[in-house]
């Protein structure tokens, strides 16, 4: 079995939002947004990169060996620590979000089980790389 990477320390902080919710805040601003308007589409709660991965060891019953399924590998160059996004003007449209992080990762995590015909492990294997490449082509 393959460990989860964790870039640096694991300390960046990023607004997680379930599928069904951004799809929703789309609709609404496609509905209900005014034309030439920016919205931003997130969520006002974040948690950080190693509080996700242990999220997804704990959906997957590892929550006790947490350590020893996590890989801390070189943090990329310049990465942000926080990305910040207002969303209140989507909220003044009526949206929010209605899943929950955790039920958002356990949800994730089913579809991902049930729907193995929709993706390849070759595809899935090639994103878990700390720091994916992709081979250039010189013309």
């Amino acid at each position: 079995k393959q460990k989860l990477c964790v870039h640096g320390k694991g300390t960046p902080r990023r607004s997680y939002l379930y599928v069904d919710d951004a799809a929703d805040a789309y609709e609404t601003v496609l509905f209900k947004g005014r034309i030439g308007e920016i919205y931003n589409v997130g969520t006002k709660y974040e948690i950080s990169v190693l509080e996700v991965t242990k999220a997804v060891l704990k959906a997957y019953g590892r929550e006790k060996q947490c350590e020893d399924w996590i890989e801390y590998v070189a943090d990329r160059n310049f990465n942000d620590q926080r990305y910040y996004i207002s969303v209140q003007k989507l909220e003044e449209l009526g949206w929010r979000p209605k899943v929950c992080f955790e039920e958002g990762i356990q949800k994730t995590i089913k579809w991902y089980r049930e729907n193995k015909s929709h993706w390849k492990d070759e595809e899935v294997l090639g994103a878990l790389v700390p720091h994916p490449r992709r081979p250039v082509e010189f013309l």
